[in-house]
């Protein structure tokens, strides 16, 4: 109802301010200018309801941390540490086993590095205009690129067909703009703009309003302008209710000063002119864009300081994602690495329970293997542990498997497993054996993955691993996925201890 109640007024303040300008300005005037006053008019009277508002509005959410050049530079400097890591490790392990070509990546990445650099002391703004077909992309790009653009520039757009008149100053940064329908930004596909103008002309749908989200959630994430377009098309009242409903959908995520109504390419407006002889013609002539609130809120962000700021932040959130691509591929080659070890490990303790079965079956007897698995693992991952570390975190691994009801848990799953593959007469000692082969490779896996998910710099200690490891652990012995998976583990386990004959035969773990 306050809703309603507020159109109303807003709607009736528009009509009486141009019926006003009417009567001062004459019929004829009027009919030319009548598309420009309607939309202004309705854009005053829109900010006089939203600044009436301001106060009862949640703080909008902080800027991001401002960036200095140094800062960006340090960033390029973890991806280049990243790089020469990378080198080292594809020059130990050069080929892989799905036929990944290590050497073409650490190539791409360098040139992107590069790239990445010289983009630290580009002038060039860009601006990416993304919106859904027919909401006036096209046409606004163009208004856009012909106040601040540079023909110098490379577009992947076409050239502009018309050049209007500016409206404000040009600042002197040149601007490159990008049109990018709404359907085809993905998460991380506009890490190379420097801001983004979101174009609609209505409500968001519930997709936009996500895209708008994690677009946000992004870390130095770059500006994002909201432009509702066509608003030429709807009388004041309902402009304000347009405008109240969006600022209302994007209320935490954009500020309310950064959504704009424009009209990029006003419908043709009918105009009456008298002749000489006293006659009247009538001619339809195109309205003039109004999109001077549109510049003018752009405008700040274009002066030297501020744009280098903006350029500062895109080659910092560029630099983040090579970086997190270089690091999922060095995880990916020390894992090829690290499975070997684990796997001749997991055998030697799956060889030493099955020839000397203990009764308990609590990894005990297994810890100085699994200290040396922790050990390799540990230098693999430029994270060196002790000897005596390594062997500490080995026992206090057995003994948390053991709390936490592991061994158990493990030694029903393989009991399936061995009966459903045909091997019901592998009791006792080889039922022991694989168990202790199976949690060995556990416990590596689930080192491994502790190891990939720490920072450079951080510091490995045995009880921050413990710490880690114990919901990995639980986490893995327990999903319906691994209990798949322990059918083909089954079948290997067999082949690696069929040669070996247990001393004595212990009885089944319930």
């Amino acid at each position: 109802m306050k809703i309603i109640q507020r159109s109303h007024w807003l709607l009736g303040g528009g009509l009486g301010l141009v019926t006003v300008l009417w009567l001062m300005n004459g019929l004829t005037h009027t009919l030319m200018q009548v598309g420009e006053v309607a939309l202004m008019g309705g854009g005053v009277l829109l900010g006089v309801a939203w600044l009436s508002q301001g106060a009862s509005r949640p703080p909008q959410p902080s800027a991001a941390i401002p960036l200095d050049r140094p800062q960006v530079a340090a960033a390029l400097g973890q991806v280049q540490t990243l790089l020469e890591d990378l080198r080292q490790e594809i020059a130990i392990t050069p080929s892989s086993p799905d036929g990944t070509d290590w050497g073409a990546i650490v190539s791409a990445a360098h040139y992107q590095k590069q790239q990445l650099t010289l983009d630290l002391d580009r002038q060039e703004l860009r601006l990416a205009i993304v919106g859904d077909p027919g909401v006036g992309k096209t046409t606004l790009m163009n208004l856009l690129m012909a106040q601040w653009g540079d023909p110098a520039l490379p577009t992947p757009l076409a050239p502009l067909s018309a050049t209007p008149e500016p409206q404000t100053q040009n600042p002197g940064i040149p601007l490159n703009c990008w049109e990018v329908p709404s359907s085809q930004w993905a998460e991380g596909s506009l890490s190379q703009v420097d801001g983004v103008l979101w174009v609609t002309t209505g409500d968001l749908t519930e997709t936009h309003f996500q895209q708008l989200q994690r677009h946000g959630a992004e870390p130095q994430a770059a500006p994002l302008w909201v432009a509702l377009n066509k608003l030429d098309q709807y009388l004041p009242g309902q402009q304000a209710t347009l405008l109240s409903q969006l600022c209302q959908r994007l209320q935490g995520q954009v500020p309310s000063d950064r959504i704009i109504p424009v009209a990029a390419a006003p419908a043709p407006i009918q105009v009456r002119r008298q002749q000489p002889d006293g006659s009247w013609q009538v001619t339809q002539e195109p309205g003039d864009p109004a999109v001077s609130s549109l510049l003018e809120t752009l405008a700040p962000w274009f002066t030297d300081d501020r744009a280098a700021t903006l350029r500062w932040r895109t080659t910092y959130r560029q630099s983040q994602h090579l970086r997190q691509s270089l690091q999922e591929c060095l995880n990916q080659v020390r894992r090829q690495r690290a499975l070997p070890v684990i796997e001749r490990y997991q055998w030697l303790a799956g060889g030493a329970a099955f020839v000397n079965p203990v009764p308990s079956l609590d990894l005990l007897a297994a810890a100085a293997l699994n200290g040396q698995m922790i050990l390799e693992l540990s230098r693999l991952y430029h994270k060196p542990l002790s000897l005596d570390q390594a062997q500490e975190l080995a026992a206090t691994l057995a003994e948390v498997l053991v709390k936490l009801g592991l061994v158990e848990l493990s030694t029903q799953a393989l009991t399936a497993a061995l009966k459903t593959q045909g091997y019901s007469f592998w009791l006792g000692a080889g039922l022991q054996g694989i168990s202790a082969a199976y949690l060995t490779r556990m416990a590596g896996l689930s080192l491994v993955d502790y190891f990939q998910t720490l920072e450079p710099t951080a510091e490995v200690t045995p009880g921050a691993i413990v710490e880690r490891l114990q919901p990995l652990l639980r986490s893995v012995l327990t999903g319906d996925q691994q209990r798949q998976a322990l059918q083909g583990f089954v079948q290997g386990a067999v082949a690696h201890l069929k040669g070996l004959q247990p001393q004595s035969a212990a009885p089944l773990v319930p």
